[in-house]
C-alpha cells in the first residue's frame, strides 16, 4: 500500500468519524436541552413548595481497591444557591480516616458537568424522598419550638402583667 493510499484511507476514516461525531453531538445537545428544561420544571416545582431546608443524596462513591477509606463522592441536593433554593450537584474527595472533605465543587444542577447530571437524574426520586423526610423532621422541631415559645410568652406576659399590677 502506498503512502498516498494510507493517507487517503486515514482521511476517509477521519471524515466518517467526524460525520458520526457531528450527528451524535447534534442529538446529544438536542436531548440535553430537553433534559435541562425538564429539570428546570422540576426545580421550579420544588422551589414553589418552599421547604427552606437542605437535603442531599449520594449518587456515586468511587474508591480504589487499595484505599477503600478514600473516595470521590458525587451528590445531588436541594440547597440554597446563588439565586434562591434549587437542585444542585456536588463532588468532593473524602478520607474516612481523617474525616476530611477536600476538593469540594458544587454547581446549580444545569451548570454541572454533563456526566454528573446524567448520573444524578435517576436519584431525583431519592432526593425528593429525603427532602420530604427532612421537611417532616423540621416541621416537628418547629412545632416543638412553637409550643415552647407559646409557654414562655404566657409566663413572661403573666409576669409583666403581675409586675404592672403591683405598681
Amino acid at each position: 500500500m502506498s503512502l498516498s493510499s494510507n493517507a487517503d484511507a486515514r482521511s476517509a476514516k477521519l471524515k466518517t468519524s467526524f460525520q458520526k461525531l457531528t450527528a451524535a453531538s447534534t442529538k446529544l445537545n438536542l436531548v440535553s436541552g430537553a433534559f435541562g428544561e425538564a429539570v428546570r420544571a422540576l426545580d421550579d416545582a420544588l422551589s414553589k413548595l418552599n421547604p427552606g431546608i437542605e437535603a442531599w443524596v449520594t449518587t456515586a462513591r468511587l474508591s480504589e481497591d487499595d484505599t477503600p477509606w478514600e473516595a470521590d463522592i458525587h451528590q445531588l441536593g436541594f440547597t440554597r444557591l446563588r439565586l434562591g433554593w434549587g437542585l444542585a450537584i456536588s463532588r468532593y474527595h473524602y478520607d474516612e480516616n481523617l474525616e476530611e472533605r477536600t476538593n469540594y465543587q458544587s454547581w446549580d444542577f444545569n451548570d454541572a458537568p454533563r456526566e454528573l447530571r446524567i448520573e444524578a437524574i435517576n436519584h431525583i426520586p431519592l432526593l425528593v424522598d429525603e427532602l420530604a423526610k427532612e421537611a417532616e423532621k423540621a416541621a416537628n422541631r418547629v412545632a416543638e419550638g412553637a409550643t415552647l415559645a407559646q409557654e414562655l410568652a404566657k409566663i413572661i406576659t403573666a409576669n409583666v402583667i403581675n409586675k404592672d399590677e403591683r405598681r
